[in-house]
């Protein structure tokens, strides 16, 4: 349960970055829409959430849509950055909020980032999961946040 991990510490709700290409077919940022309303859920339900834009897409890595499962990891692969100056992630209860769960990389990737820069990944929200035939998906469970 997201309220007891959180443990009455404010949750980061972090949208995984749009490739712009993405923004331009869909006509706006969506995934930036849900983390909205993820954080309006939250606070809803007595948890307190704010939507922090925290990653930044760097390199030229290009939309995951119809790549294979390596193909997605070996894309993802250094796509993300903590924004500098702007957020500082460290001992943050972070939520991230993606659109589609595929194989797992994209949410790994942003995972990986953000953990390494201090703060500690609670789960992830999307609105749906494929799991590539052959694959199971990539389960994020709960954890507590410390102290």
């Amino acid at each position: 349960d997201l309220v007891l991990a959180a443990r009455g510490r404010t949750v980061a709700v972090v949208p995984v970055p749009t490739t712009p290409g993405a923004r331009r077919r869909r006509g706006a940022d969506l995934v930036a829409g849900l983390a909205s309303v993820v954080c309006h859920e939250l606070r809803s339900a007595g948890v307190g959430a704010e939507v922090v834009t925290a990653l930044r897409r760097v390199g030229r890595a290009r939309d995951q849509v119809g790549l294979g499962a390596r193909e997605r990891g070996a894309n993802a692969l250094g796509s993300w950055r903590v924004r500098e100056g702007s957020c500082d992630v460290r001992d943050t209860c972070v939520v991230l909020v993606d659109d589609v769960l595929t194989t797992g990389a994209t949410l790994a990737g942003c995972e990986r980032v953000l953990s390494t820069a201090g703060a500690l990944v609670l789960g992830a929200v999307v609105v749906a999961a494929a799991s590539p035939p052959g694959q199971d998906l990539v389960p994020f469970l709960p954890r507590p946040c410390p102290g």
